[in-house]
């Protein structure tokens, strides 16, 4: 057994790739595991020839045949050790000397697995110091002369490419000197090194390669995981901890992933290297958030370190090692403690609910972590329901959406501020106390939490500690779809002058709430609820530059949150705001709940209304248009309805649109066909109304316009303002635009001598 660099073996053996072998698979495309595998590879590589440090590539097996030496194993690692010294002979060719005498070792690798493959790799030695690589090499190379097109689909070329390219993006910034320093360190120092076991005494069979090469089923990721933390724990924790540990990996836990594993439909050593990652990603998520180098979601970075500990996607050694090596014996109690603890109790408190998925979502991880963190820092089972519920609202109604990796760690960050600060005593008193922490509430409102929705918790569990019939009633519509943990607004208005709570009144309101936002309200087609609140005061919500009278839908958290949640949040009892309308109007339906009394409200108020929010409370045919719930107001007289989220979607014009309902009354004579709206996708032209195709009607600065429509076989079609003998052909339209203004003029009071 020898040790040796690339160089070296060159120097004595011929090392050829033999037919038996597979492809080079290190620079395969659209594998996320391999783009992993080289990234790590390749990092290691450069980093110990950058640092001068010795890297030990582990044992190469190969059969000896004279001067020739078979690759039985370690290929992959031969060959990119191969390329790296190719990239550096050309990036330093002008430092070389003894190029022929370079390009003569190099010539001694060889694949025989293609024929495509072998020509191809003697030409790129032949051609090396030819080239001149710009920012890809594979785009040089395949633009050479010498490069032929059928090369393009032998999957060993492509892999040399990608991994040309690889090399490129690690060491293209170096200067020649650099280049130079590390060709030297690469050929001449013995840094990047492997041992070569030769197998004299066997011949290159296919029996002998099944043997080294298969050896029956290849061993998971889990099982070189198990092996290789076993490894890395022997000096790093005792042993009346690891034995133990590893005992209960092979028999109760084991026992445990099994049987939840065939309830997923996933294998079992998938469930228990992902159960790994996301406890890893819990346990460190303050050296992740440290040095992870952007906040991109999954779709962007599947390849960030946070997202394939959550998606279960490859991890190499050296990143284990980085995250064991943080503070291994307290990683290994919280393991042991988690899994015990789920040995107990898994089938009533489901934690591993989030290996069911190949791919958990950034909530789901944080959701995990409320068990992680309960197990780690609080412990006592009595306390779990209240943490359950606590943690469990704050998780789904966290800021931002979860829509970066940067947002779920700071989710992580915050819940285990909060587990830390609970420790072993009562959770609803540490809670109702918070707010004497004002340095957590910092922390956790910064990027996770709302602070309001801190303070409601805190509310809460003052509540509950005042008197226990609190929390189930505040449960009760907790659990609300709408109300999805936050009833602040409802606490708010059972409160009397001197700020207690009653709790008749807070069921009061909570109960008339809780059956208005359901789908029978929500969701109606003639929107009765929106036309009746209207009635009582704008409540439309700011979306950017729109506003929004709330989209019926709620299947996730910002779904609610930007719709009716905003109404709820403005609708508060302020100093300002004594007698909200939302309270209002659950006053005016107190017992009776249905269609009937909202029509009854929404007709008493609308003598009372003379705003163009009046258009709307008159006509649900408004609403309807308005696809995503949202209208763009520039003045009082100049309002869009939005099909899409903006002006350069289509949008119709508030008045001209009413104009068009209008006229379609029976009393203006005109069929259907006559009238023709025209909604517009840009904010350069007005949406306008067309009657019978003579009449352009649009509504600018206040007031109705109306123009001939004039109809030339040169020209095309061109309109014109209508003259006042014109319009006497449209008397009944003039009418009917007089009709749609004076719906929001306050009506003249005659007194009565």
């Amino acid at each position: 057994m020898a040790k040796l660099t690339l160089w070296k073996a060159l120097e004595q053996y011929h090392i050829v790739i033999p037919t038996i072998q597979r492809d080079y698979a290190q620079g395969r495309k659209n594998d996320p595991k391999i783009a992993q595998i080289r990234k790590t590879f390749l990092q290691a590589l450069v980093q110990s020839l950058t640092e001068h440090h010795e890297l030990e590539l582990d044992f190469v097996y190969g059969s000896l045949n004279q001067k020739n030496l078979e690759l039985l194993d370690g290929q992959q690692r031969l060959t990119t050790l191969f390329l790296l010294h190719c990239y550096l002979v050309n990036k330093n060719k002008v430092n070389i000397k003894e190029i022929d005498l370079i390009k003569e070792r190099l010539q001694k690798f060889s694949y025989q697995t293609r024929t495509s493959s072998k020509m191809f790799i003697s030409q790129l030695v032949e051609k090396l110091v030819d080239m001149e690589w710009g920012d890809k090499p594979s785009v040089s190379i395949e633009n050479e002369a010498w490069f032929l097109a059928v090369w393009s689909k032998d999957p060993t070329i492509i892999s040399i490419l990608t991994m040309l390219d690889e090399l490129e993006t690690l060491l293209g910034s170096k200067h020649t000197d650099e280049f130079d320093e590390l060709w030297v360190r690469l050929s001449s120092h013995s840094i990047l090194n492997f041992y070569l076991l030769p197998m004299n005494e066997f011949s290159l069979t296919d029996e002998l390669y099944i043997k080294m090469n298969a050896r029956g089923v290849q061993l998971t990721e889990f099982e070189n995981f198990k092996a290789w933390l076993q490894g890395f724990l022997e000096n790093k924790i005792d042993t009346s901890k690891s034995i133990p540990f590893f005992q209960s990996i092979d028999t109760k836990w084991t026992d445990l992933i099994w049987t939840a594993s065939k309830d997923w439909n996933k294998s079992f050593d998938a469930s228990f290297i992902h159960f790994f990652k996301i406890c890893l990603l819990c346990e460190h998520q303050k050296y992740l958030s440290k040095n992870q180098k952007s906040d991109y979601t999954d779709e962007k970075d599947i390849e960030s370190l946070v997202s394939r500990l959550r998606l279960n996607l490859f991890i190499s050694q050296t990143e284990y090692m980085d995250l064991f090596s943080n503070d291994a014996n307290n990683t290994i109690d919280n393991l042991t403690e988690l899994l015990d603890f789920a040995v107990e109790h898994q089938s009533q408190h489901n934690i591993f609910n989030i290996l069911s998925t190949d791919k958990p979502s950034y909530e789901e991880q944080a959701s995990f972590a409320t068990a992680y963190y309960f197990i780690k820092y609080i412990k006592n089972i009595d306390q779990l329901e209240d943490w359950k519920r606590i943690s469990g609202w704050l998780v789904k109604n966290a800021k931002g959406y979860y829509n970066s990796e940067k947002l779920m760690l700071s989710v992580l960050e915050a819940l285990e501020q909060l587990a830390m600060y609970i420790g072993h005593e009562s959770i609803l008193y540490k809670i109702s106390t918070l707010h004497q922490q004002q340095n957590i509430i910092e922390l956790c409102s910064k990027t996770a939490f709302e602070k309001s929705h801190i303070e409601h918790e805190i509310e809460k569990a003052k509540l509950i500690l005042q008197d226990q019939a609190w929390k189930e009633l505040l449960k009760k519509y907790e659990e609300h779809n709408y109300f999805y943990g936050r009833v602040d607004f409802l606490l708010d208005y059972a409160k009397a002058d001197d700020q207690s709570i009653c709790m008749e009144k807070f069921a009061y309101y909570a109960e008339i709430a809780a059956k208005l936002f359901t789908d029978e309200f929500i969701k109606d087609k003639e929107y009765r609820l929106h036309r009746s609140f209207l009635s009582l005061g704008n409540y439309f919500v700011k979306h950017g530059r729109n506003l929004s009278f709330c989209s019926s839908t709620y299947n996730s958290y910002r779904d609610r949150a930007e719709n009716w949640r905003l109404v709820f949040d403005n609708n508060r009892v302020s100093e300002q705001n004594k007698t909200p309308q939302l309270k209002a109007l659950l006053d005016l339906l107190a017992d009776d709940v249905s269609f009937a009394k909202l029509e009854l409200i929404r007709n008493n108020k609308l003598t009372q209304i003379y705003g163009w929010e009046r258009y709307f409370i008159l006509d649900a045919r408004i609403f309807s248009y308005c696809s995503y719930a949202q209208i763009r107001k520039e003045s009082d007289d100049l309002i869009y309805l939005l099909k899409k989220l903006k002006l350069n979607g289509t949008h119709a014009e508030l008045r001209s649109y009413i104009l068009y309902f209008t006229l379609m009354s029976p009393a203006y004579g005109l069929a259907k066909t006559d009238l023709h709206y025209s909604p517009v996708s840009n904010g350069d032209t007005m949406p306008s109304l067309r009657v019978k195709n003579r009449l352009q009607i649009t509504f600018k600065s206040g007031e109705f316009v109306n123009e001939i429509i004039d109809q030339n076989l040169e020209t095309g079609e061109s309109s014109r303002l209508a003259t006042n003998e014109e319009m006497q052909e449209f008397k009944n339209i003039i009418k009917a635009q007089q009709q749609v203004l004076d719906e929001i003029k306050h009506q003249e009071i005659t007194e009565v001598a």
